[in-house]
């Protein structure tokens, strides 16, 4: 005959492997879901971005190794380079960003409106990056727009 212990041990057993179970799908179930999405204001992108992707990953690998030492990380803020975050405003899409990585000097011959923006850097150049492709370019817009926009909290 058991005693009145052996039998609440064995309820409590019961029921603390329920609940781990029950939180072990819901674990399950979050990580098999499909990523949200965020509408990113200004962005151009009609879908909005996944707040976190594989691309966007890509991209601040891409950007720490090519791009951080001139521009400051937290996008918002000037450096060497202008903050990066309006990226927009000086860019008009993803292919004018290439261009302007793979030959700053070249690029801003055809672009006075550029030269003038970027005046108050008293005429230093972005590094040339010509290994870098549109798909790099797009990573790295990708972590851009994610990284400022959620530290904006949007």
């Amino acid at each position: 005959m058991e005693t009145k212990y052996a039998i609440l041990a064995k309820k409590m057993a019961l029921w603390s492997g329920i609940v781990a179970f029950t939180i072990f799908l819901w674990i399950l179930k979050t990580f098999l879901e499909e990523p949200k999405y965020v509408q990113l204001p200004f962005s151009g992108v009609k879908d909005g971005l996944p707040l976190l992707t594989d691309n966007a990953s890509r991209g601040k690998m891409l950007f720490h190794d090519n791009c951080a030492t001139c521009h400051n990380k937290n996008m918002k803020e000037k450096l060497i380079g202008p903050a990066l975050y309006d990226w927009r405003n000086y860019l008009k899409d993803e292919n004018s960003m290439l261009l302007f990585l793979h030959s700053s000097k070249k690029y801003l011959k055809n672009d006075k409106q550029l030269q003038k923006k970027l005046r108050e850097f008293e005429g230093t150049y972005c590094t040339a990056f010509p290994n870098l492709t549109l798909e790099n370019v797009k990573a790295i817009i990708s972590y851009i727009d994610v990284d400022y926009y959620n530290r904006r909290g949007y």
